[in-house]
């Protein structure tokens, strides 16, 4: 019916020779867009003319609100304590606690002082990895650890291009609006942190414990559960990897950004000047087959030992970008068609993130082939000559999918920063 009435409209009513007709309905749809574009963009322009910090502070400002709420409202949780939170708390967790607050407090003290700050940074996240390992965590231990290094090395390459100090807060009322602010979040994270603590200690751990194994076909709980039982969480987050990965590709892939620390290094330099650290450029070579075999233990034991794509996926990526750093244009022993080679493999990082996230969601859509749900999977003990009895899951066909992945996102955003000055 539509079709035979669009023929008719274009025959009898001229209708793509109309451009306005009175009481049209393409008038009022387009009167409505233009202004409820220009509502948004009142709005985008209220919330975005401070810049990041006021995207900060709203967004932390709105948490606050939306967090103390219930509190407000509802009966307090902090009423009657059930339980001690400090049962089983040593000397050596209360260390651990110090170190991280210290850390916490050192970086808005020297928060001007970028590089101490980020220094201070690296040593809190370093003591939530010892909590971590302490309450018999090794997944998160790695994890954590794996992201600090990723962290520290992507901020070390943008502070290269940032003022080696920050400048200093002249306006004391937007300091003490910060700051407050800044203790309502922290005051109240502490408050959800001991009300959770003071309660029975209650968790679907059970339930995951007791269905890993003959249902994900794993031992090791944490990984069954991101790559089985909260698949779909996981393919969402690689997702939002892949995304960030490209659009720092996109912003950084043809800009030249001449470092803001330290004057211009002369083209005509004399080698010894232009050479990268010889320790770097001399272990940088051994160190990646033996981080590449790290990986693959990792991503092949991720199902039944603490491992998986996402630990196995940073390892490389840190190997790589030690590579990438140790194989500068002027590196000890390299030549400029072997770094520019480097650097033409680097920029097709992005067939490595594509590839990950297809191969895990064939993996997803394999099971739709067999009547079962998206990303079910399924896992046998097939006896291969010479070998004997392996356990083997569909699920690590999705876990390859996240460490390529990560490598991909990780490796490719990172580079592009460490190739700005290159081409400046």
């Amino acid at each position: 019916g539509g079709t035979a009435l669009y023929f008719w409209l274009a025959r009898a009513r001229a209708l793509h020779e109309v451009d306005e007709e009175p009481g049209a309905g393409k008038r009022i749809f387009d009167r409505s867009m233009a202004a409820l574009l220009g509502v948004a963009a009142r709005v985008h322009a209220t919330l975005h003319a401070g810049g990041s910090r006021r995207s900060l502070l709203l967004a932390i400002a709105v948490a606050v609100v939306a967090g103390g709420l219930p509190w407000l409202i509802g009966p307090s949780p902090l009423e009657t304590i059930e339980v001690d939170p400090f049962d089983g708390i040593g000397f050596g967790h209360a260390i651990v606690w110090a170190v991280g607050v210290a850390a916490a407090i050192a970086t808005v003290a020297f928060a001007h002082e970028r590089v101490v700050a980020l220094v201070a940074v690296g040593a809190t996240g370093l003591a939530v990895t010892l909590a971590f390992v302490w309450f018999s965590a090794p997944d998160l231990a790695l994890t954590q650890v794996l992201v600090e290094m990723c962290t520290v090395m992507l901020t070390m390459l943008a502070l290269r291009y940032l003022p080696a100090q920050s400048a200093p807060e002249r306006d004391p009322r937007r300091m003490l609006r910060d700051a407050a602010l800044a203790g309502a979040a922290g005051i109240g994270l502490g408050a959800i942190a001991w009300a959770v603590m003071q309660r029975p200690f209650q968790s679907l751990s059970d339930f995951y414990l007791a269905r890993s194994l003959p249902e994900g076909g794993g031992t090791n709980a944490v990984n069954v559960i991101i790559v089985d039982f909260r698949g779909l969480d996981t393919f969402g987050e690689m997702t939002v990897m892949l995304a960030a990965g490209l659009i720092i590709h996109a912003l950084l892939a043809r800009r030249s950004i001449l470092p803001a620390s330290g004057p211009a290094r002369p083209t005509a330099a004399p080698a010894d000047e232009r050479r990268h650290p010889l320790m770097l450029a001399t272990i940088a070579g051994y160190v990646l087959p033996f981080a590449l075999m790290v990986s693959a233990y990792f991503i092949l034991r991720g199902h039944n030992e603490p491992g998986g794509g996402f630990i196995a996926g940073l390892v490389t990526s840190i190997a790589l970008l030690m590579q990438g750093i140790a194989a500068g244009p002027d590196a000890i022993g390299r030549s400029r068609a072997e770094v520019d080679a480097l650097e033409r493999r680097t920029a097709r990082l992005h067939l490595m993130l594509g590839g990950g996230l297809l191969i895990a969601c064939l993996t997803g859509l394999a099971s739709w082939l067999f009547g079962y749900p998206f990303l079910t999977s399924t896992f046998g003990h097939p006896v291969l000559p010479g070998v004997g009895e392996v356990p083997l899951a569909s699920a690590a066909l999705f876990d390859l999918g996240v460490y390529l992945s990560v490598v991909g996102a990780t490796v490719l955003a990172l580079a592009d920063i460490g190739r700005l000055a290159r081409r400046s």
